[in-house]
């Protein structure tokens, strides 16, 4: 049965990395770029993945007011108070979020790198706090979350010594806590996983983010991780619960979730 689900993963890479080679070949401009890549990766998600959870686009906000900014997928029970306002945008309270995934073409690196954003971009999410962690275990890996779990995915990027290497190098600024939960290259298939070490006052990235078997594909780690957030919700519902008094300003003035 393993055999067989390896090879469904493995076979999903191909088909996902081939399509984006398609996509990359009609010359698409990079907003349809973009979207196309977050359809196939909610696509994924969809088929294989517990039908309880929907992946909108869109915006989390807590029960102060901060914003999350624009975030590619929402994992969201369909049992979740959330707010549409157009088309498929959603508004979630961060209470009801199970977590999120941002789809990038590559992990490149540098000072205006599409990994360098994406950390920046999880460093304003984990800003959001919820009013009860989550303690969430997936294979041997456990992990306690105060905010929001954030899966970085992308479709191509450096090996994994090149990403932690740039995740060291943004630990002055944004600090290992504030960094992303899972990070998956399908083109290299590797994932980096972070353990709790990051509290340790020497904590290091490479201490800290550990690489999976490389017999096992990198969906597989993402799967198993997004399985540990369905049965921790599936177990834990009241966790999950909007506390509508913490929420009642906020959800009573809306101008916050139209400024820049």
């Amino acid at each position: 049965m393993t055999n067989l689900f390896f090879r469904h993963l493995a076979t999903t890479r191909d088909l996902l990395l081939a399509f984006d080679d398609s996509f990359i070949g009609e010359a698409l401009n990079r907003t349809n770029l973009g979207s196309a890549r977050e359809a196939l990766t909610s696509n994924f998600l969809i088929r294989n993945l517990p039908s309880a959870i929907e992946y909108p686009s869109g915006e989390i906000f807590d029960a102060k007011g901060k914003q999350s900014g624009q975030v590619d997928l929402i994992l969201l029970p369909n049992s979740s108070p959330k707010l549409h306002l157009f088309g498929a945008i959603t508004l979630a309270p961060v209470d009801t979020v199970l977590g999120v995934v941002e789809v990038k073409s590559a992990l490149t690196t540098g000072e205006t790198g599409e990994l360098t954003v994406a950390l920046r971009h999880c460093a304003k999410l984990k800003e959001l706090r919820r009013s009860q962690s989550m303690s969430v275990s997936f294979l041997s890996h456990d992990g306690e979350f105060p905010t929001c779990p954030y899966i970085l995915f992308a479709f191509r990027g450096g090996h994994a010594d090149t990403v932690i290497s740039q995740l060291e190098s943004m630990k002055a600024e944004i600090g290992l806590g504030s960094m992303p939960d899972l990070i998956v290259v399908l083109q290299h298939d590797y994932v980096l996983a972070k353990s709790a070490s990051w509290v340790n006052i020497d904590a290091t990235a490479a201490s800290v983010y550990h690489q999976g078997k490389p017999e096992r594909p990198a969906l597989f780690y993402l799967y198993s991780f997004v399985i540990g957030l369905v049965d921790y919700w599936t177990t834990h519902p009241g966790h999950f619960h909007l506390p509508q008094e913490e929420y009642v300003e906020t959800l009573a003035s809306l101008d916050f979730l139209f400024e820049e």
